[in-house]
């Protein structure tokens, strides 16, 4: 008989357990956090590989700006190749690079598809500027992160394109992986 009331005793906390979880009564994820102080190659890594993981290799999300739709294309690489692409397309021609950027931050701004932590946006926004002036691929390293960052920005003749490419290096600025 014991044996019989263990077994109701299991179901019906299974139940309330089922009845929790569904009704949302249990804490949710606490939202993302920021490392403090530098960003190490295993963290990067970690991001990047959560958001394929979520959103899959390769995703597309559309956004607006100053009533403007444009569209963000991402591409994740492997764990192997530690890289990552961001790719801005159907800006206005209209726009002035304050807009581009703008847009750009929009982007940046949506925590779900981003794969990079906020130490490298400042980073991104001075490559776009020098990039535009240059008329080339503007790269550098971001500060405090293992981040290394091609910018191309240019303003074709109906629109904008800006395309980030980011890839993961060791302290000597030697890609990581493949």
């Amino acid at each position: 008989m014991r044996k019989n009331s263990d077994g109701r005793c299991l179901r019906l906390l299974s139940l309330v357990v089922l009845c929790i979880v569904a009704v949302g009564c249990l804490p949710a994820p606490g939202p993302e956090t920021e490392p403090t102080g530098p960003i190490t190659v295993p963290q990067a890594s970690i991001r990047i590989q959560e958001k394929r993981s979520d959103n899959g290799k390769s995703y597309r999300t559309t956004h607006q700006w100053n009533g403007k739709k444009f569209d963000a294309h991402w591409e994740l690489g492997s764990a192997l190749k530690r890289t990552s692409k961001l790719q801005l397309k159907r800006m206005p021609m209209e726009w002035e690079i304050e807009d581009v950027k703008a847009a750009a931050q929009v982007v940046l701004d949506q925590r779900g598809p981003n794969p990079w932590y906020r130490a490298i946006e400042p980073t991104i926004f001075s490559l776009m500027d020098k990039a535009l002036t240059e008329k080339s691929q503007a790269v550098d390293i971001a500060p405090q992160s293992p981040y290394k960052v091609a910018v191309k920005v240019n303003k074709h003749t109906a629109e904008w394109f800006v395309e980030v490419d980011v890839r993961i290096v060791d302290e000597s600025g030697d890609n990581v992986g493949l």
